[in-house]
């Protein structure tokens, strides 16, 4: 393989503008008008969509930790994001991590967000009140 060409299953493997919540204005009507579910390293906020596809967003807070663990979570979240989006269809969701996400595993997170997704779905499919 020369230096220059990508991996041929690179494509399928990228996370494209169009999968992601770019605008401000995109992250502020999930988080205010979605579905909210927390966990120990996440908080995943969802919102159905008209697009056919998932869209997803990450933020990642200063009380996360500096810049380097910052990153470590965004590429992390990233990962797994790119791995489970076209797991959901019609919805688009916002990742908010938690301090303690810096310390979190890969795995950990993922079994957190996996966790989380299908709540969210459940909840938003179902008609049960709690509280």
């Amino acid at each position: 393989m020369s230096l220059g060409a990508a991996p041929s299953g690179r494509t399928a493997a990228s996370f494209p503008k169009a999968s992601r919540l770019r605008k401000r204005s995109e992250f502020t009507e999930c988080q205010k008008k979605g579905k909210r579910v927390a966990g120990r390293w996440l908080v995943l906020f969802s919102i159905a969509n008209v697009l056919g596809r998932s869209r997803w967003g990450l933020s990642v807070p200063k009380r996360v930790g500096p810049s380097v663990l910052r990153n470590r979570v965004k590429r992390r979240l990233r990962e797994i994001a790119r791995r489970e989006k076209g797991r959901w269809t019609n919805r688009d969701f916002c990742i908010l991590a938690r301090p303690g996400a810096a310390q979190a595993s890969l795995s950990d997170l993922r079994e957190e967000l996996t966790s989380l997704s299908e709540r969210v779905s459940s909840s938003s499919s179902s008609a049960r009140t709690s509280s």
